[in-house]
């Protein structure tokens, strides 16, 4: 913020831009290539199994922190 404040080394503004836009790419990548083996796994769990483990939501993990307990419960 204080490369625009200043008015200094606005040369420097593309290269965050591009970053920003790079970093936004990964994200949407990492995220589908998340969904992508969320449903390739689930497509070989038992069936009985498949609606707990679909109804999980996917974070730090593919299938939830305490995919377990679902499935134990």
């Amino acid at each position: 913020m204080t490369l625009i404040k200043d008015g200094k080394d606005l040369v420097d503004l593309p290269v965050i831009e591009c970053l920003s836009d790079t970093s936004r790419l990964l994200s949407d990548i990492h995220r589908d290539e998340s969904i992508i083996r969320r449903s390739l796994v689930a497509s070989n769990i038992n069936p009985t199994l498949k609606e707990a483990v679909s109804q999980t939501t996917c974070n730090e993990w593919l299938f939830g922190e305490k995919l377990d307990e679902i499935l134990f419960t």
